[in-house]
C-alpha cells in the first residue's frame, strides 16, 4: 500500500489511467456541471499552493477515474496492494506542544 498526499494521489491515479487534464475537464463539466478552466484544475492537482484538496472535489475526480473513496476505522486491515493511503501532510505535535 502506498501512502500520500490526496493530490498526489489524484495525479497518480490520472497518469495510471492515461487520463490528462483535458480529458478530467471534459468530464467534471459533462457528469457533475464543473466548469474549470485549465489553471483551475492545475491549482487543484498541485501541491505548490495547499495540500489539501476538498472531499467533494476528491470523491468526483475519483469517480472519473473509476475509484472510490472508503473510510475504514484505523485499525482495518487493508489487503489490496492496489490501496492507497492518504496522508495529512502534518507532523504530529511532540507532547507538550502548543504549537
Amino acid at each position: 500500500m502506498k501512502t500520500m498526499l490526496a493530490k498526489v494521489a489524484l495525479s497518480h491515479l490520472m497518469q495510471i489511467m492515461n487520463c490528462k487534464q483535458a480529458t478530467m475537464l471534459e468530464e467534471l463539466e459533462k457528469k457533475y456541471g464543473q466548469k474549470l478552466t485549465q489553471q483551475s484544475l492545475s491549482d487543484r492537482l498541485s501541491t505548490k499552493k495547499t495540500s489539501n484538496i476538498t472531499v467533494v472535489n476528491l470523491n468526483v475526480m475519483l469517480k472519473i477515474l473509476g475509484y472510490k473513496l472508503v473510510i475504514v476505522p484505523e485499525a482495518y486491515q487493508i489487503k489490496n496492494d492496489q490501496a492507497i493511503l492518504l496522508d495529512d501532510g502534518l507532523a504530529p505535535k511532540a507532547e507538550g506542544e502548543t504549537k
